[in-house]
């Protein structure tokens, strides 16, 4: 194992607990080319702040969250979600896959939030780098579900696994690891809905909300 410290020095390494959302927001930060891939939830860097809130109040588990730490969490998340919508909008944008389950838009209870989450991936969805697929509740159990990951790689061919446990996150920046994953990327997304077909389940979704 390697810490966030000499990261950069190491050839293959894992790092595990805090660290390992610094070295994300590094990964984030620096890509050319993202995978986001996530079972229960819109990926981190595409929510809105609604969205986000009652995700974050949601799975803090069993300690409640108090308002200030809940706005807290919530405004760290929305500073790396309009970063990454910067850097879609920019003049060298990264290319973003995105692979959501359908149930992750019926999974917040307030369809107000539901809503203005839906809006903001079907605006997202048209940018000409940003491509999304949803797995519709139709196709039945997938690899997807076996747990979300983010992908980040770098135009110096720096590599960015990041996963997201229960106890702790996970981030590698082995090749080998990420190589595994997009390939598992692109078979779970082979028998997904994709871009404009995406966009029309996202807008049928949001009229039944």
């Amino acid at each position: 194992m390697v810490s966030a410290r000499n990261w950069d020095s190491a050839r293959v390494g894992e790092v595990r607990g805090p660290d390992a959302f610094e070295l994300l927001q590094a990964g984030e930060g620096a890509a050319i080319l993202s995978y986001l891939s996530h079972p229960s939830f819109v990926p981190g860097l595409l929510q809105v702040p609604s969205y986000a809130r009652e995700v974050i109040r949601s799975t803090a588990g069993p300690r409640h969250l108090e308002q200030g730490e809940l706005e807290k969490r919530v405004a760290e998340r929305m500073r790396r979600a309009e970063a990454c919508a910067a850097r879609v909008q920019s003049s060298t944008p990264p290319e973003l896959s995105l692979m959501i389950d359908e149930s992750a838009f019926y999974r917040v209870r307030d369809p107000q939030a539901a809503r203005e989450q839906l809006t903001h991936l079907i605006v997202m969805a048209k940018f000409k780098t940003v491509h999304l697929s949803i797995m519709p509740l139709s196709r039945g159990p997938h690899l997807g579900l076996c747990g979300p990951f983010e992908l980040h790689k770098s135009a110096d061919g720096t590599t960015t696994a990041f996963f997201e446990r229960l106890l702790e996150d996970v981030v590698s920046n082995d090749p080998a690891v990420f190589d595994q994953l997009r390939g598992t990327f692109m078979t779970v997304t082979a028998t997904a809905v994709h871009d404009e077909d995406a966009v029309g389940m996202l807008e049928a979704i949001s009229a039944k909300l």
